[in-house]
């Protein structure tokens, strides 16, 4: 006997889609998702249903079997959901995940006739992790959930799992997590009816999300934010401000243009990747909070990436000593040299590339060279822009000017001789341990 099993959460506010709610909405996503599940609790498909449901089951047509999700996590959700249908009888099971748009009964059946010639079915998603696994009930493995689900290459590392079966790969499809998903999907298949139910929500969503992470800042930071606007062309455009779960700022900053605030886990990484996840648009700009942009840096930024998939502006230093102004001149030397722009020189990049490039990786220290290197070893196109952004002189000031430089350089010399991150970070604290002395 053969079976599905939908494998669904409740429709809920807070609890369904959140990842795509935190950048449009628990409204806009909860109608998504309920569009997704009409379409695939619509497919006439010649196997027996059940729904493995998460939360109430007041959104279950009655057509179906239900039975509630058991388990401590995913895996072990999605491993009890095979048991109980073997433990029902059936010999072939597969599981499907309720975020797949171009899920359909075609797929469906494919998957089973796949099934039929091998012990396990397993169909990968865009983003490195699966949609559809199945079994045959004498060649299930508990093995394939124990894997490590945070593991950006979940489909590659289920398969290792499998090893020893014979294994059949189905249709690669798209599932929707975020923001960028919507658009991707959306301009890949415009004429699919649920690009046509996105449409009106990916049209109003703006084209630039700014990203400025923020710890124990000061006023300069409004200053950043409200030039942003004032130099903007258009007003298509957000501003996320990310601080830790500490609010060192957010509670004190008083920003008179619209800003979403949000919070994340210590470090600059973490906070410009979390704020790439709540973004909305279809490009992103990460900014330093002591860097201001240049006069219609909006339309500078769409106008690089019509040809390029990332860039960065050219760095001017707020102050007149000639010492700095030299520093400038000569980080923008280097940044044309080696197509290397540092982060104060206001990275952006097309979401989707970022996303594909696997976004900031989770080091203490040079972050924004590591996101380069991965942007170029990735072959995609990297401009930077003759206009300027002016960053404040404040760390010369303070650290002296003379050290500040030095340490940089010395810093970026270890990086480039593959000295890791960490010891990097252990030096940087050394060292400025030694200037509080």
């Amino acid at each position: 006997m053969r079976a599905i099993i939908y494998f669904c959460k409740s429709p809920q506010r807070n609890y369904a889609k959140t990842r795509l709610a935190a950048s449009i909405g628990n409204t806009n996503a909860l109608l998504i998702y309920k569009f997704i599940l009409k379409q695939l609790f619509g497919q006439k498909v010649p196997m027996k249903v059940f729904i493995a449901y998460s939360g109430c089951k007041d959104f279950i047509p009655s057509k179906f079997s239900s039975f509630p999700q058991t388990g401590s996590n995913l895996a072990k959700r999605m491993q009890n959901a095979f048991l109980h249908l073997f433990h029902l009888g059936y010999n072939e099971v597969i599981l499907v995940g309720a975020d797949i748009p171009r899920l359909d009964k075609d797929v469906i059946n494919k998957a089973f006739h796949l099934l039929k010639n091998a012990d396990a079915v397993i169909s990968p998603t865009k983003d490195k992790g699966y949609y559809l696994i199945g079994f045959k009930k004498k060649h299930f493995r508990a093995e394939a959930f124990e894997i490590d689900f945070k593991n950006k290459n979940v489909f590659s590392l289920t398969c290792k799992a499998l090893k020893g079966l014979r294994i059949k790969h189905g249709k690669l499809l798209e599932d929707i997590d975020t923001v960028q998903d919507l658009r991707s999907f959306y301009q890949s298949y415009p004429k699919n009816p649920f690009s046509l139910f996105i449409k009106p929500i990916v049209q109003n969503l703006p084209k630039i999300s700014i990203i400025m992470p923020v710890y124990y800042e000061d006023t300069k930071a409004v200053k950043t934010v409200n030039l942003a606007y004032e130099n903007a062309k258009n007003r298509d455009f957000e501003v996320i401000v990310v601080d830790t779960n500490e609010r060192t700022s957010i509670d004190r900053l008083q920003f008179s243009n619209p800003v979403r605030l949000i919070c994340s886990t210590k470090g600059r990484a973490n906070q410009l990747n979390a704020g790439f996840d709540a973004a909305k648009g279809e490009i992103v700009l990460f900014l330093h909070a002591d860097t201001l942009l240049p006069k219609n840096w909006d339309t500078l930024i769409q106008k690089a990436l019509q040809t390029s998939d990332a860039g960065a502006f050219s760095l001017s230093i707020d102050s007149p000593l000639k010492w700095l102004q030299f520093v400038a001149f000569m980080t923008n030397v280097r940044a044309k040299i080696f197509s290397t722009p540092y982060g104060d020189q206001a990275q952006f990049f097309k979401a989707d590339v970022f996303k594909k490039i696997g976004k900031f990786p989770s080091i203490p220290i040079m972050e924004d060279v590591a996101v380069i290197r991965a942007l170029k070893s990735k072959g995609f196109k990297l401009i930077i822009l003759n206009e300027k952004v002016i960053t404040s002189a404040r760390r010369w000031h303070e650290e002296g000017l003379f050290y500040t430089t030095l340490r940089n350089r010395i810093l970026s010399t270890l990086y480039a001789l593959k000295v890791s991150p960490e010891k990097l970070a252990n030096f940087y604290k050394a060292l400025q341990y030694k200037l509080s002395q």
